[in-house]
């Protein structure tokens, strides 16, 4: 039973209410608190409330038939861009002038990606994903939301005006059901597979923003239920809000299923608050919840930038620390909405070619003009002095541009010795008859470099082909016939490889093997492998694993040079951190070589380790890029004191 309410008003207090409560769950998460460790889920609510506003107001203009694209895209320029275009130029600032050159290509790349409403898809590109510690310094991060909700305002005018013309034929809330169910089940698939993009990009989000967008599709702009009704639905969109933010956390499986629970939380209290008398509409109305809501915006436009930087710099984020940094966001964000954003919504009501060329147009131009210089100039070193540019240039790793021979699980394709040779040879006469096959994961990516120098010392070239998280130990057996429809890519893969190995000299197996639990099933395992290749008549390489650490030291000397981490600071990663399973590994190794005399065995350690610990850079030049792999620099140079220190196992 339904009964019949004065239409809304224009302003919606307790939607702004609502983006409050968004906006404090993302900043106290990024802070760190742990009542909040789902908060993140803010941004669900972001989208859902966009979808509904944005839905809500094409359908008036429609029902008015006064609709314009030029109109709309000019309010949404004017909405969205000057206080962007401020914050940006801010954190532009910063990263000059903190970046090391590696981190500001890439920052200045996202600032491009950025202003041209593709920063999501930059993101998703990043094996890290978005709770990977290195991402957490990534001051543009945050804007991945705002490329959604941008990606979504270009395509869905054009589908509600389509709906309109063909209303007749076209049921647009049947439409609206069909695309969000397809939404939902994409991203409940993609989220199962760990797949980063799901988090990132419009198809796995789209059921969000259209979650707002079915509400005004209905007849509740003139009816709604009774009062009571009202009552229980926001009490029970509060709670289910509340429940998503403290009972999910960075490990939930994301976006999916889960990310439809704070959704239809923020769904229901947009319906049940068109009713203002409602207990949740009453809540969300709270004026100091409605002016929090009012600085949303500008206020999820600093936050992070602040936390990222703070991060980047090595500052501890504790309770103290954290609360300043919110403290400073307030502060910005009051200053950025009066002076920002309500002039450019309520002064200077440009026309919109005027809008376009300086909210738009021109602030992108320079986006890209910044984003080729400091690419072409490759980070711009000279920012910085001697010491720390020699320092900087060790960060790099060996980038498979068109993942030919460092794939994803989702890239494989069967591998041919010729592909091998095409695509994937290093080394000097590389392409004629190589001698040497790498196999492995990618700790057998960034072990490559290290090869190089011997094989180039012995004269003979190589190829590789390595897979995230694919040990060249998982799954193969000698014999094994693998269907393609069936098998897993990374076991297909290695059985394909490995029955190449009778066309080379040596095959170089290295991996992650710490990752391995147990050592009596790693070494059958491995042995089996070993037992193959010989077999084959070629010659067995095993690389033990360099050490890693659970902290990532990998910068420690940079912030010693800088100044961000205090002079005694032990850079060293602790004997203990990889003794264990480690130690165990290297022991069913050493065992495979004593019952196979034919295996050559190569350890870094030899040259990272002693009684101390293992370094984490040698003079000038960081080792490692994360917590376990080595960077291309560092690769290389162990390979020149592996070389001078114990000679080349290849020439034996």
């Amino acid at each position: 039973m339904t009964h019949p309410i004065q239409p809304p008003k224009k302003y919606r207090q307790d939607i702004d209410g609502l983006r409050a409560v968004a906006v404090l769950m993302v900043i106290l998460f990024h802070a760190g608190f742990n009542f909040v460790k789902g908060g993140y889920v803010g941004v669900d609510i972001f989208f859902v409330i966009s979808g509904y506003l944005i839905t809500r107001k094409i359908k008036n203009d429609l029902d008015k038939g006064v609709f314009s694209l030029s109109n709309f895209y000019n309010g949404r320029i004017r909405r969205l861009m000057p206080a962007y275009i401020v914050v940006s130029a801010v954190t532009f600032v910063f990263a000059t002038n903190l970046l090391i050159p590696l981190d500001y290509k890439f920052y200045t790349t996202s600032l491009v990606a950025s202003y041209f409403s593709a920063s999501n898809i930059f993101f998703s590109m990043m094996s890290g994903g978005y709770f990977s510690s290195r991402m957490e310094e990534f001051p543009l991060l945050h804007t991945w939301s705002l490329a959604v909700e941008e990606q979504f305002y270009y395509l869905w005018p054009a589908f509600l005006i389509i709906c309109y013309k063909y209303k007749r034929i076209l049921n647009p809330t049947f439409l609206l059901i069909g695309i969000f169910t397809l939404s939902l089940i994409l991203s409940e698939w993609a989220s199962s597979q760990s797949n980063t993009s799901a988090y990132f990009l419009i198809p796995y989000r789209a059921f969000e923003l259209l979650l707002g967008a079915l509400i005004t599709t209905q007849h509740s702009e003139k009816y709604t239920l009774k009062q009571w009704h009202n009552n229980v639905l926001s009490i029970i969109g509060l709670i289910v809000i509340f429940a998503s933010a403290t009972i999910l956390t960075k490990n939930s499986r994301f976006p999916g299923l889960n990310a439809l629970w704070p959704s239809l939380g923020a769904a229901i209290l947009i319906f049940s608050g068109r009713d203002a008398s409602s207990i949740g509409s009453k809540f969300l109305s709270l004026k100091p919840l409605v002016w929090i809501g009012l600085l949303s915006y500008s206020l999820y436009l600093w936050h992070w930038p602040i936390f990222a930087f703070l991060r980047y710099t090595h500052v501890e984020l504790n309770s103290i620390s954290s609360t300043l940094a919110i403290f400073l966001s307030i502060v910005l964000s009051i200053f950025s909405w009066k002076y920002v954003e309500i002039p450019f919504r309520k002064q200077y009501l440009y026309p919109f070619k005027k809008t376009l060329i300086l909210l738009f147009i021109t602030p992108a131009f320079f986006a890209l003009s910044c984003g080729i210089i400091v690419y072409l100039g490759n980070g711009i070193p000279q920012r910085f002095s001697p010491e720390i540019r020699e320092i900087t240039a060790s960060y790099s790793s060996e980038i498979d541009l068109g993942r030919d021979c460092s794939i994803h699980k989702d890239d494989y394709a069967n591998v041919t010795l010729k592909h091998l040779t095409d695509k994937c040879a290093f080394g000097p006469n590389k392409n004629n008859h190589p001698q040497l096959l790498l196999i492995g994961d990618s700790h057998a990516n960034h072990i490559k470099p290290f090869l190089e120098v011997l094989t180039s010392d012995a004269g003979f070239g190589s190829v590789y082909h390595v897979q995230g998280s694919c040990s060249v130990a998982d799954g193969f057996m000698e014999g094994d016939v693998h269907d393609a429809s069936t098998t897993p890519s990374c076991i297909k893969r290695n059985g394909e490889l490995l029955r190449m190995a009778k066309s080379f000299k040596y095959v170089v197996l290295a991996s992650n093997w710490s990752a391995k639990k147990g050592k009596d099933d790693f070494k059958r395992s491995l042995e089996s492998v070993v037992l193959h290749v010989i077999k084959t008549g070629a010659r067995p390489v095993i690389i033990k694993d360099v050490a890693g650490s659970e902290v990532d030291l990998s910068r420690c000397i940079l912030y010693k040079k800088l100044g961000w981490a205090k002079d005694n600071t032990n850079c060293n990663i602790p004997r203990e951190d990889f003794r264990g399973a480690h130690e165990l590994i290297d022991e069913a190794i050493d065992e495979i070589q004593k019952e196979n005399k034919s295996v050559i065995i190569i350890d870094p350690n030899n040259i990272l380790c002693s009684d101390n610990g293992c370094v984490t850079s040698i003079k000038n030049t960081a080792i490692y890029r994360d917590t376990s792999h080595i960077n291309a620099t560092a690769s290389q140079l162990l390979g020149k004191m592996y070389l001078n220190r114990y000679g080349n196992p290849f020439n034996n």
